[in-house]
């Protein structure tokens, strides 16, 4: 089966409740990539149609369309991201340049403290995993490369926050519910330049920041496990040393979008 624009289009135009902004064939689509996205199993065609707003009808004919493309993979009753996905996300130049630059870095502080290590930005007001080195540790919260967690509810994300550029701080301190007491954590994580986050009680994080040649985060170094030995003090250094490193490589990379800083 081919994929011919007049029938997408006869797709997109059927489903009047979704905004405006998503009525083109390639808006619809990528609403569907990104509803698969949020999850690393199948996701069932009402579920789909929740997410996305699509009714069943018009959704299973884009998913066929997609499935014809390679984008999207039926597995039996749901669906999933294909394989293409991963074959152009790992074509993008700018977040593969950056894992493959800290890929080393990651792995290496994976295997000395033996605790999951991720590697993070900031997209769109969201942490954005772009490498994680988990080994055998089986830890429940996983972060994988490539998935997204709200900024703020990570130590990773608070770390970025605290140390961006004031505009970013700001907008993403104003765009999301804040508890009582998270600002004076964020100054207090600008302060110490590491963040501790207890995920529950019995994991926790630390992270550190990846800092641009402005003096505010672009990346953040992280670990978790599921809780830190005495050597509580070693892993922090660990992550402060790896994160100068990645500094110093990022900086000799001419014109590199990842050593100036999330605006």
């Amino acid at each position: 089966m081919s994929v011919e624009f007049d029938t997408l289009e006869r797709t997109a135009g059927e489903a009047g409740e979704v905004a405006p902004d998503d009525r083109s064939v390639i808006g619809r689509a990528f609403r569907v990539l990104a509803a698969l996205g949020e999850d690393a199993t199948t996701v069932s065609l009402a579920r789909l149609a929740e997410r996305t707003g699509l009714p069943k009808g018009s959704l299973h004919r884009l998913c066929a369309q997609l499935i014809d493309q390679g984008v999207v993979e039926r597995v039996g009753v749901g669906y999933r991201l294909g394989f293409r996905m991963y074959d152009l996300g790992m074509r993008a130049s700018s977040p593969r340049d950056l894992r493959n630059i800290a890929l080393p870095l990651v792995s290496e502080l994976h295997a000395v403290t033996k605790c999951a290590a991720h590697l993070s930005v900031l997209k769109d007001d969201d942490l954005f995993i772009v490498n994680a080195v988990t080994g055998r540790s089986g830890l429940r919260y996983a972060l994988v490369p490539g998935g997204r967690r709200r900024a703020l509810e990570t130590a990773s994300g608070r770390a970025l926050v605290a140390m961006a550029a004031p505009e970013v701080r700001e907008r993403i301190l104003r765009n999301v519910y804040c508890p009582p007491g998270l600002r004076a954590e964020m100054d207090r994580v600008a302060a110490e330049g590491v963040s501790r986050l207890r995920v529950d009680s019995k994991l926790q994080a630390l992270a550190v920041p990846v800092m641009g040649w402005e003096g505010y985060s672009v990346a953040a170094l992280s670990l978790c496990c599921a809780d830190f030995p005495a050597r509580h003090d070693d892993f922090i250094n660990a992550l402060r040393g790896a994160a100068r490193v990645l500094e110093a490589k990022l900086k000799e990379v001419p014109g590199s979008v990842w050593y100036t800083s999330n605006k």
